[in-house]
């Protein structure tokens, strides 16, 4: 008998392992994916400002309102906003009943998901993919989150399985075209990636079935299609466009930050060339993890192969969506950014698993589990690791500011102010009642060397609090345990204490700057440009 076999348990142990087989770890993973997002859900972390841009919407409007152009620069399916804001309406709660329409879309998504890896590939290959499924960070992080972006996950998956049923099959019954119909016309009420879902899927399904002249099916999906049509089209020309022409989302500033997510098409230099590697890393990395992007990419162009050799409808009709959103990239029209790009994610790990299987089937038997391992690990400790603080510790993540918030509720005076800057705005008009906030002397500022005259009048004021938000920097530039503040154009000397990471306490030392300052505050219009042209929650 060896050592281990006298460890009390170990034969006990050892014989309910022998009777493991790929169903039960399957079901565990099924079991674990779910539970992680219910934990994500349970947390209850406050609102960030995405979000808190989106719920104040909420407070100041209503019903067909969501038709205009929204507040603090937002952009979202008005018919989405609708429910949403019913949704928290009936719960009187945010950060629950606001997030409780992603939490079912993120957890039907999953399940759809595993079905529809089940009924193709074998037990080891749905194993991996329902693990890296469960575990991947954008699936399990937007189904806790006020946006809309978790929906292009589900209807992307959904279209899917009813696809390639009627790929994989003989006859398309009437019932088949209603019900892809039905799923068409709900995406454009709910996705903000409608046009790739449905001009990729959609488009390639009714290609297919005006070639075999399936006039039912192209009666229904052109029906269906122009419905969809229409509820994306209007409020994308009523608020969508009138919302970026206000906010210059398609000019200098933040609008940088979309304009670079453009395709550069046809690449005309070696910067051109190296935005197509760069936007695959970016796009894939927080969805698979950064160390298997790469892999990712391979498995891809394999798994591709391998369903061409099947069927170069069935490949089309998997890419089209991809297709159509780098066509509306290099328009001009749509970026390709993570986050409205999820309807990519169902699509490469159902690539991922052709070509698994494909290698899988041809290595010795004993590799078989080396490559699984290899593949489930690489992607699920990468991709745990990158979303440990927003699934784990909500409040430690930077987008969290209920620590500084109570800070400030534990120490700040009548004589004090409060300084917010752009980025942590919304949140903190969101919270300040539920902190008891209301009272005190607070302004907004575009960064912290800018403080203006009125509202604030800093010889008469103790101490100013500087609240950062989750994008910005460590504070102000320090020269020692001071630095320079431009009050009314007219340089200030300042002492600054830092709590955590994103709250300064500065006081007033009523002394000369010995150093220059640098940039310049004028012509800055500060509260109407840090509002965003929005209103807040009075």
């Amino acid at each position: 008998m060896s050592y281990l076999e006298r460890i009390p348990g170990f034969a006990a142990l050892s014989g309910i392992i022998k009777t493991i087989r790929w169903p039960h770890l399957i079901l565990a993973a099924v079991a674990f994916g779910v539970i992680l997002r219910l934990m994500h859900f349970g947390f209850g972390r406050m609102l960030w400002l995405d979000e808190a841009t989106i719920a104040i919407n909420f407070l100041v409007r209503d019903g067909t309102d969501y038709f205009e152009a929204l507040e603090f620069r937002q952009i979202a399916p008005p018919i989405w906003m609708m429910v949403s804001d019913g949704l928290w309406s009936f719960t009187g709660n945010l950060e629950y009943g606001g997030r409780v329409l992603s939490l079912l879309a993120g957890l039907t998504a999953f399940i759809l998901f595993w079905r529809l890896v089940r009924e193709r590939f074998s037990s080891p290959i749905v194993l991996v993919a329902v693990a890296v499924f469960a575990f991947s960070y954008m699936p399990v992080y937007y189904s806790a989150e006020i946006k809309p972006y978790i929906f292009d996950l589900l209807f992307s998956i959904i279209v899917l399985v009813q696809g390639l049923r009627l790929f994989e099959k003989d006859d398309w019954r009437l019932s088949d075209s209603l019900w892809l119909g039905v799923t068409l016309i709900l995406t454009s009420c709910f996705a903000m990636g409608a046009p790739m879902i449905i001009g990729g899927f959609g488009g390639l399904l009714g290609l297919k079935a005006l070639m075999e002249r399936r006039w039912s099916a192209v009666t229904v999906l052109v029906v269906s299609g122009t419905i969809a049509a229409l509820i994306y089209v209007v409020p994308a020309l009523s608020a969508f466009q009138v919302q970026i022409d206000q906010s210059g989302l398609d000019q200098g500033g933040m609008g940088e930050f979309f304009r670079r997510h453009f395709a550069p098409f046809p690449p005309t230099s070696l910067r051109d060339l190296a935005w197509y590697i760069e936007i695959v890393q970016d796009t894939l990395t927080p969805m698979v993890g950064r160390e298997s992007n790469y892999a990712y990419v391979v498995l891809i162009i394999i798994g591709s192969v391998v369903v061409a050799r099947q069927s170069l409808w069935k490949l089309a009709f998997i890419l089209a969506p991809i297709a159509v959103g780098f066509v509306l990239s290099a328009a001009q029209i749509y970026p390709i950014m993570s986050r409205l790009a999820l309807y990519i994610f169902p699509i490469a790990v159902l690539l991922a698993s052709f070509a698994l299987e494909k290698l899988i089937s041809e290595l010795p038997k004993r590799v078989n589990w080396i490559v699984v391992a290899a593949i489930a690990l690489m992607s699920i400790g990468s991709v745990t690791w990158y979303r440990y603080y927003n699934t784990f510790n909500p409040t430690a993540d930077p987008k969290d500011m209920s620590q500084e918030l109570q800070a400030i509720a534990d120490e700040i005076t009548p004589d004090e102010i409060l300084v917010v800057s752009a980025w942590s705005l919304p949140a903190f008009l969101l919270y300040r009642h539920t902190y008891g906030l209301d009272q005190i002397n607070w302004t907004v500022v575009d960064r912290v060397e800018c403080f203006f005259e009125p509202p604030i009048d800093i010889q008469n004021r103790s101490r100013v609090w500087y609240l950062r938000g989750p994008f910005e920097g460590p504070g102000p530039r320090r020269t020692t345990t001071t630095f320079d503040l431009i009050l009314d154009d007219v340089p200030q000397r300042i002492d600054l204490k830092t709590i955590d990471n994103r709250l300064d306490r500065l006081k007033y030392l009523d002394a000369a700057p010995t150093e220059p300052l640098e940039g310049s505050c004028e012509g800055r219009e500060v509260e109407e440009y840090l509002l965003f042209g929005g209103r807040p929650p009075l």
